[in-house]
């Protein structure tokens, strides 16, 4: 079996899978209101965690509050092992996780055994999300598709130092604090997936604005959707659509 994505909210939580092989990456699985420098209602559309299988791993992308959710880790088995950066590791262990590890840059790591096992790169994403965030390179220990996942700032010079990668996964949304960018839009993401080679983008981070409170809406600029991604890329890239829960990796990538 393949690798395959699955959307588990309506956000950025996601379950990655390669035969054997399962973990979630920025786990949220529970009902939520998260408030503060940005609002998001986390109160349905969100698989809850007696629909997941066993896991073999947990990736955190940083230690912010809408990626790092510690009353989900806390429904985990405390043995599973947590990959993520400096603050989000410790954020794991604080509330009992066994096992976690402290990423940067240039650090690789393998999640699963066997032939299904799945090798993490950790590259850097765009500034300043670089300060607080990873982004990842994914892919089979055996071989196969290669997978770009970067949740916050992707850009073409970044993507070119990691090579060709089959699937981008980022936001198709730009979101923009005062003049710091938050998330990239679509022309960064067209060509963060032209110099990788990708075939095939994965938007995430879903509707950020969605739930902003009105001083959030007047201080964060936003822009950008699947299908002004989609428009640019043009025909020899599939942009998945945003509403697709299961996504299977090999075939879009074999198909298109």
């Amino acid at each position: 079996m393949g690798m395959r994505l699955q959307r588990l909210d309506d956000y950025q939580t996601w379950l990655l899978t390669h035969g054997s092989t399962a973990l979630v990456i920025d786990p949220w699985l529970s009902a939520t209101i998260l408030k503060g420098s940005f609002n998001r209602n986390h109160l349905s559309n969100f698989t809850p965690i007696d629909q997941l299988p066993k896991l073999d791993g947990v990736v955190l992308c940083t230690h912010v509050t809408d990626h790092c959710r510690v009353e989900s880790l806390g429904l985990l088995d405390p043995a599973i092992p947590v990959h993520g950066t400096t603050r989000a590791a410790k954020a794991a262990r604080n509330i009992g996780m066994t096992i976690t590890h402290a990423h940067k840059s240039g650090d690789t790591f393998t999640i699963g055994n066997g032939d299904d096992a799945l090798k993490f790169e950790v590259v850097r994403t765009g500034w300043p999300l670089s300060l607080l965030a990873l982004a990842f390179v994914i892919e089979p220990v055996t071989g196969g598709r290669r997978v770009y996942f970067d949740p916050h700032l992707p850009s073409s010079k970044l993507a070119s130092l990691v090579g060709r990668a089959d699937v981008l996964v980022a936001p198709v949304r730009g979101v923009r604090a005062v003049i710091i960018p938050a998330t990239a839009g679509a022309k960064r993401v067209v060509n963060s997936a032209r110099a990788l080679g990708a075939t095939v983008i994965v938007p995430t981070a879903l509707d950020p604005k969605r739930d902003m409170s009105w001083w959030q809406r007047f201080a964060y600029r936003g822009w950008g959707s699947a299908a002004t991604v989609q428009s640019h890329a043009g025909s020899g890239v599939l942009v998945v659509p945003e509403d697709q829960s299961l996504i299977d990796l090999d075939d879009l990538v074999a198909a298109n």
